[in-house]
């Protein structure tokens, strides 16, 4: 018989380890994973319809059976198709259905007595073994669930095994393991039985993946917008030492990277746009001068060009100040009525003689003290030595005296034979006797010109 088929799909209860994908989440294509809602719904879903076979009839005693061609009728020999008189009384009657046995029917035709007793002797065979296959054929719709009261739960019949007898009742576990589904039953056949997260990366998603950059050392084409504070300094420690990068041709592309020089030159600033449009770029030098000017200022280095300044405004300015490498050229007298002139301190120096009288010395100062070597100078001898210092000319005139130490008067002192950074100093003992005195002579170079 049939069995309905909502009925069975409810029973069923499904699930994805009946189809051998007990690791899969049955995701769909575009939206993985997929939802415990939809695979609920899967699990409750039967393909196929009943595989049933043979329609079987029910009996009284709640049991079904084929129909068979030839049942013994009781007290009535032979079949169906031989019994003339009966069959021709029941084409009389129609074919309403009824249930139950004949004598219990209510507004049934009278019936001769041997009418009647084949009857009732077929409504009590219909409940057993004598059924003949001729009357077993059910009108559709005959047999109801109400008719089926006694089926056991969870069960339901199909025919499991090749025959014509009575179909198996089964239970819902029996008939997931006879179907023996699989993965294509429920429409996945394509699905493999992985988990979620062993599952491998798809051509699809390959695809869509390679469209991406890399997080390392990737590469853009077109123009990349990045949100405000993405470039930190941070990760602008590669640039080079005094460059900076910016947009200095019209374009859409990469800004250059430029020099600090690149950007002055670019800048092309003028001296208003430093706050100085009133300056003139001209040389002090060649300023034509103000009335405006009263105090000059102190002046470091450099050659004054300008006119030249009054000579009450040179006193008052030159008056107990002294001044460092500073030359000053005089074409007047240069006189002096009380401090007289000479060196300031730090002009000075002093030296001496190591190994003799004739041992040279070396004294780079315009002016200072010589101590000979107390080696014996005999009577009337000269002993004449070199004098090296930077700071004497040819043309220079050398001051000498004897100062300390010896015999004073005895001594004739002379320099000579002066030149560009030395000059000679000759001493002769003036005495009858010899002397070994380490003499002190002073010195002061003037300078001194030939033309």
């Amino acid at each position: 018989m049939a069995v309905e088929q909502p009925y069975l799909k409810a029973q069923l209860e499904l699930v994805k380890a009946d189809v051998g994908l007990d690791q899969v989440d049955n995701t769909s294509d575009a939206n993985l994973p997929v939802s415990t809602a939809m695979q609920t719904a899967l699990d409750a879903k039967l393909t196929g319809t009943f595989p049933g076979g043979t329609v079987n009839f029910l009996r009284a005693d709640g049991t079904f059976a084929a129909p068979t061609a030839s049942a013994a009728w009781g007290g009535i020999t032979g079949t169906l198709s031989n019994q003339t008189d009966l069959q021709n009384a029941l084409n009389a009657k129609g074919t309403s259905n009824f249930s139950g046995a004949y004598t219990d029917l209510t507004g049934k035709p009278t019936l001769g007595t041997a009418a009647a007793t084949a009857i009732t002797d077929y409504a009590t065979a219909a409940q057993g073994a004598k059924a003949d296959s001729a009357l077993q054929s059910i009108p559709d719709g005959n047999v109801t669930l109400a008719k089926m009261a006694n089926i056991a739960t969870s069960s339901l019949i199909y025919r499991k095994t090749a025959g014509t007898g009575i179909p198996e009742v089964n239970t819902v576990a029996t008939l997931k393991t006879d179907l023996a589904l699989v993965k294509a039953d429920v429409g996945l056949g394509s699905v493999d039985n992985t988990a979620d997260t062993a599952k491998p990366v798809s051509t699809a998603q390959q695809t869509a993946l390679d469209l991406k950059a890399p997080l390392a050392s990737p590469t853009f084409t077109g123009s990349v917008t990045l949100p405000n504070g993405t470039v930190t300094l941070a990760q602008q420690a590669s640039m080079a030492t005094a460059s900076l990068v910016y947009r200095k041709t019209a374009g859409s592309g990469a800004p250059e990277v430029n020099t600090l020089a690149t950007l002055k030159t670019d800048l092309a600033l003028g001296k208003a746009d430093v706050g100085l449009g009133s300056v003139e770029n001209t040389a002090l030098s060649t300023w034509a001068g103000t009335a405006n000017v009263t105090t000059l200022g102190t002046i470091g280095t450099g050659t004054w060009n300008a006119t030249a300044i009054a000579d009450g405004k040179i006193a008052s300015a030159l008056t107990g100040k002294s001044y460092a490498g500073t030359t000053v050229t005089m074409t007047g007298a240069i006189t002096s009525s009380g401090g007289g002139i000479g060196y300031a301190s730090g002009a000075g120096g002093t030296v001496s003689q190591l190994t003799s009288k004739s041992t040279g010395v070396t004294l780079n100062k315009l002016c200072g003290t010589i101590t000979m070597h107390n080696a014996a100078l005999a009577a009337a001898a000269i002993v004449t030595f070199t004098v090296t210092n930077s700071t004497v000319a040819a043309t220079d005139v050398i001051t000498i005296q004897h100062d300390t130490i010896g015999t004073i008067g005895g001594y004739t002192i002379m320099p000579n034979t002066s030149a560009s950074g030395s000059f000679k100093i000759s001493v002769r003992n003036n005495t009858a006797g010899s002397l070994s005195e380490a003499i002190v002579l002073r010195f002061a170079i003037i300078k001194g010109v030939t033309a």
